[in-house]
């Protein structure tokens, strides 16, 4: 399986960048259209699915809530699988800095006709402004937003808007969502300007480095929120995670339960 895994990102890294892009019905039964010659976007081509774990970790906990915000959305494939279980039951936004992976994520909203989803195209933070992302040709899934305070980039970088969290919620009627964040390493500033999303119950989930769990940890607890592992396990300070779940205590039960769900299958 991993040297199948790597024929099929060679290939998709060289011959097939002779086009633009692709159009691909996936495993849930919706189109994504996803651009020719980026890492993140082979396995989708190859596979039909995208992080299958994550997915169905995600699909799960959304039971559980009013909304979806996909922060970090890049190709936008949980956005769509949000839109294509709920059949435009749920306000699903995804969230993506990235003019290109934004327009390419609203033409596939419009390809299944998702009319209940929408594309903000913008980077999150602690505060509303400009910043700029810095690109990583072919590999969509590491560009990174830095504050404009840097100097300008030569590699690529663009200038994009930046809003926070708040901001989010006072665009559409949210209510208790469920937030997925990565990214790539710049999630304690999202948090910073996330107190609506907190008071409202949000989940969030979402990927972290060590240096910034301790910081979000204790913001979060002053909002009466728990951290877990992917596995419903609470987390340990210390204890090495990609990723961690954000639950506020009321509804740590029913969170637990989806992970450790999830997990199993």
């Amino acid at each position: 399986m991993i040297f199948r895994n790597y024929l099929s990102r060679a290939a998709f890294a060289t011959i097939f960048r002779r086009t633009d892009h692709f159009i691909v019905t996936v495993e849930e039964k919706f189109v994504i259209k996803i651009p020719a010659g980026d890492q993140a976007a082979a396995s989708i081509l190859f596979d039909r699915q995208y992080s299958p774990r994550e997915a169905h970790m995600l699909m799960g906990l959304l039971g559980l809530c009013n909304s979806f915000v996909d922060v970090g959305a890049n190709l936008g494939y949980f956005a769509l699988m949000a839109l294509a279980r709920n059949g435009g039951a749920k306000q699903v936004v995804a969230v993506e800095p990235n003019p290109v992976l934004a327009t390419l994520i609203q033409e596939s909203m419009e390809l299944n006709a998702f009319h209940s989803g929408s594309v903000l195209c913008a980077a999150l933070g602690a505060h509303s402004g400009e910043g700029e992302l810095v690109l990583d040709a072919h590999r969509s899934s590491t560009a990174r937003v830095r504050s404009c305070s840097y100097a300008p980039s030569n590699n690529g970088a663009i200038r994009v808007r930046v809003v926070t969290l708040d901001e989010v919620y006072s665009m559409w009627p949210l209510g208790r969502a469920l937030i997925k964040i990565d990214v790539e390493g710049c999630e304690t500033d999202v948090f910073r300007g996330a107190s609506a999303a907190l008071l409202a119950g949000a989940i969030l989930v979402s990927e972290v480095s060590s240096r910034s769990i301790p910081e979000i940890c204790a913001m979060l607890d002053q909002y009466g929120y728990c951290p877990l592992r992917e596995n419903g396990i609470p987390y340990t300070p210390g204890v090495r995670t990609r990723m961690l779940v954000f639950a506020p205590r009321s509804l740590m039960e029913a969170v637990t339960e989806v992970l450790v769900s999830s997990n199993k299958a």
